[in-house]
């Protein structure tokens, strides 16, 4: 009882925090331009990632992070990958020898400190980063499939 009290402490006693997502942007509003949230940011933000099926990108956790009205989200497919991570590696190396030039295949990095893992991927015009000053709660590879502008599905690529 007392080694899964240790194990749970600090998870309970750690808050991960969502971040309010911003007012929507109207199209040609150029003075309410999309930007990170204002600092001090949280130390970790919860990504739910499968509990966003059926939303609109827009309103995901990830939002407020990423401009994700700059991305294109009409049948694409996100994923969401950490540089450091092994089984992000593995699973960009699969996505690039099956489609080598994906134009439809959105990139979105999480950056860290820890030494670049991943080696190979696809091309594609579509890239963006999570910031490196937060932690993010999650496991990734993530796919995100997209089609018009609503999270289709969420699929996890990590080893099972």
């Amino acid at each position: 009882m007392a080694a899964a009290g240790a194990f749970a402490a600090p998870w309970l006693l750690i808050r991960t925090s969502e971040v309010a997502l911003p007012p929507p942007v109207s199209v040609g509003d150029s003075a309410q331009a999309w930007q990170l949230p204002p600092k001090p940011w949280p130390r970790f933000v919860d990504f739910p990632v499968a509990k966003w099926v059926g939303k609109p990108i827009r309103e995901a956790q990830i939002a407020p992070w990423v401009d994700t009205s700059a991305l294109p989200s009409d049948n694409n497919r996100w994923v969401i990958y950490r540089h450091s991570c092994e089984h992000c590696r593995d699973y960009l190396r699969q996505l690039h020898a099956a489609t080598p030039v994906d134009p439809e295949l959105v990139l979105i990095e999480i950056l860290d400190d820890l030494p670049r893992a991943v080696d190979l991927m696809p091309d594609t015009p579509w890239k963006a980063e999570l910031p490196k000053e937060v932690e993010w709660v999650f496991t990734p590879p993530w796919e995100l499939i997209l089609g018009g502008g609503v999270i289709k599905s969420a699929t996890f690529r990590g080893p099972e």
